[in-house]
């Protein structure tokens, strides 16, 4: 080989070097530019840490360096925005940016309500920072906020939802979906977080409001085994738990499951082989600022990582 080959072969290796160095990759080695099926990309939990969100929605090439959408005709899947963090309301916000924005190029933004969320506008300010209260300039103003008449209140009710199915074949929700609750349909279990969203916000604008009238099915979506609070699918490894979930993905006709809400690593969990995928790592600084993102083209499925000195670069 000649030198003047070696130094543009060397040229291009550095390149290539320099293109992949953005991101860690764990999969199975294919080309998504082959694949014609749109991308999924899901990430977990944000809890109010505005920075860690912009890190991860670059990483993942959702947005660029203006915090534009840069996902094309992508589909972005995220849940539990709000809590233990500092600036819910600016994640908010960005959110109903990129859903516009991913609109105009057929691009799609999924918003699942997460516990937190139903927390929030149940007035259970347990994990609420002071310094969230103070972005909203005082806690009458945050209150406000969640309600029917507020910015955030009516983002829960006209573009948040409980559960989804993308693509025919993923199923997304917050906590989990077992037997009972997938027996019911994805359209009943969002008909019913709908509904609660709905009387909860209300009662947030009428600051008389001392009882919400809500059914025992209603009741039962905020229980430990409902699809908010679920972690059985993320703690459990044994025979009846896969078999309970064979018949959860057999009878919605999805391929996996999807969840956040159960930091259970530094590292996207995929369980029962490949049939649950545990997506909350601890993204925010709460947690200890770990990035991951879940990629799905197609049949394919890839986990998302930074590496340090990328991360470096990320101005914000």
């Amino acid at each position: 080989m000649s030198s003047k080959k070696q130094y543009l072969l060397i040229i291009l290796l550095l390149c290539l070097n320099l293109f992949y160095s953005d991101f860690i990759i764990k999969s199975n080695g294919f080309n998504p530019q082959n694949d014609s099926s749109r991308r999924i990309v899901a990430i977990g939990d944000l809890h109010g840490d505005y920075i860690q969100t912009i890190r991860i929605l670059k990483l993942a090439d959702m947005i660029d360096d203006n915090k534009n959408w840069s996902g094309g005709n992508g589909i972005l899947v995220q849940g539990d925005i709000v809590d233990r963090g500092p600036d819910c309301l600016n994640i908010y916000k960005l959110f109903e940016q990129l859903r516009k924005e991913a609109e105009v190029v057929g691009g799609m933004v999924i918003n699942l309500l997460g516990n937190h969320e139903f927390m929030n506008i149940q007035l259970d300010w347990r994990y609420v920072t002071f310094e969230d209260i103070k972005s909203f300039g005082s806690k009458y103003n945050r209150i406000a906020a969640f309600s029917s008449n507020g910015y955030i209140g009516k983002l829960f009710r006209s573009s948040f939802q409980v559960v989804a199915i993308v693509e025919k074949d993923t199923l997304f929700v917050h906590g989990g979906i077992n037997l009972q609750w997938a027996n019911k349909s994805i359209e009943k279990i969002n008909q019913l977080g709908a509904s609660v969203v709905e009387k909860c916000t209300d009662a947030l604008t009428d600051p008389g409001t001392k009882k919400i009238a809500v059914t025992k099915e209603e009741i039962s979506l905020l229980e430990s085994d409902g699809p908010l609070w679920n972690r059985k699918f993320a703690n459990s490894e044994d025979v009846m738990t896969e078999k309970e979930l064979n018949k959860v993905l057999e009878v919605l006709k999805v391929k996996r499951m999807v969840i956040g809400h159960t930091p259970l690593s530094k590292e996207i969990k995929s369980k029962f082989n490949g049939k649950v995928y545990v997506i909350d790592v601890g993204i925010s600084g709460y947690y200890g600022s770990n990035l991951a993102a879940l990629e799905i083209i197609g049949d394919k499925v890839r986990e998302l990582y930074p590496t340090t000195p990328s991360m470096e670069r990320i101005e914000l």
